[in-house]
């Protein structure tokens, strides 16, 4: 596989969990942001009837008519129905869904206060709002804190957030994987081009040089390739002109011998001392040559 391939498999592997991980705890803070938000409305809605209520006891001193109050604005499922939209005083102005059923309560004990109504309380811990009365708590307004709503303007919301999340997660991907690619191929090219230097290289063409761009290690790298190149490129015209000055000390008194002895043969030169005298010396300076490079070759070796 190539390094490329390796390197691309390995972003896109970063930014698939990134990403996955990114939009699952985004996924989940709105859904937390959500019901906090249904449970501060609820809050919110049980205070305001508490007031409300508060002010149709003090005006009637009954909680009957407080209980008819909050079945008439359609407050608890199991009161009439019928009054079609909410009318007069209490949620109807709030523009919101049902947050019942909705309990009065003693304020000391926690029993019912009429058993018209909701006649049960439920096993769970209640969310309660206190009924005030000329600054006294007179009772409380009771309800079961709700489950997150389902409903279909609800499930909108919780689609249309998770699309949200998914479309952004997507695009922010191939973002990051465009971004991502081309970083991969400005480290790569360098790379690339050094990797061409060196074939070149093996091939026996030491003029090779890469061009140098950056300060990082990759340049850094190239410039250590580049100095290898000409100290392989040096070294090998140091040994050219070593085997052009060695064969030119070699010719010459090979040229002599060869040269004293043909004429010898020829009967040019008479066989005599002095003749094979001149040729022994000549001999004894291509020995001294082939001594030297014998411990030349040596001195490489260690």
């Amino acid at each position: 596989m190539r390094l490329s391939t390796k390197v691309l498999a390995a972003l896109v592997a970063v930014i698939f969990v990134g990403l996955a991980t990114a939009g699952i705890l985004i996924g989940r803070t709105a859904g937390n942001a959500y019901r906090v938000y249904l449970r501060g409305y609820e809050e919110q809605q049980l205070f305001q009837l508490a007031a409300e209520a508060g002010e149709i006891y003090a005006a009637t001193d009954s909680w009957p008519a407080v209980q008819d109050w909050l079945d008439e604005n359609d407050l608890n499922p199991t009161a009439a129905r019928g009054n079609g939209a909410m009318q007069g005083r209490g949620r109807g102005r709030m523009g919101q869904p049902d947050i019942g059923p909705v309990f009065l309560v003693d304020a000391q004990t926690g029993e019912p206060l009429l058993e018209t109504g909701v006649g049960f309380l439920p096993d769970g811990p209640l969310a309660t709002a206190p009924i005030f009365v000329d600054g006294q708590v007179v009772a409380l307004l009771a309800i079961e804190p709700t489950v997150v709503a389902t409903g279909t303007a609800e499930q909108a919301l919780l689609n249309n957030v998770t699309r949200a999340i998914l479309l952004s997660a997507i695009v922010a991907g191939l973002v990051a994987l465009l971004v991502g690619w081309l970083l991969v191929s400005s480290i790569l090219r360098p790379l690339r081009q050094l990797g061409t230097g060196v074939a070149q290289v093996a091939d026996g063409d030491l003029q090779v040089r890469v061009d140098v761009h950056g300060n990082d290690e990759i340049a850094q790298l190239t410039r250590n390739f580049n100095r290898m190149a000409e100290n392989l490129q040096e070294q090998e015209g140091l040994r050219q002109r070593l085997v052009s000055d060695i064969a030119h000390e070699l010719r010459t008194p090979l040229t002599v011998i060869e040269g004293n002895l043909q004429a010898i043969i020829d009967g040019v030169y008479p066989l005599s001392v002095d003749e094979l005298r001149g040729v022994a010396t000549e001999t004894q300076h291509m020995a001294r040559l082939v001594s030297d490079l014998h411990e030349l070759a040596q001195a490489e070796a260690g």
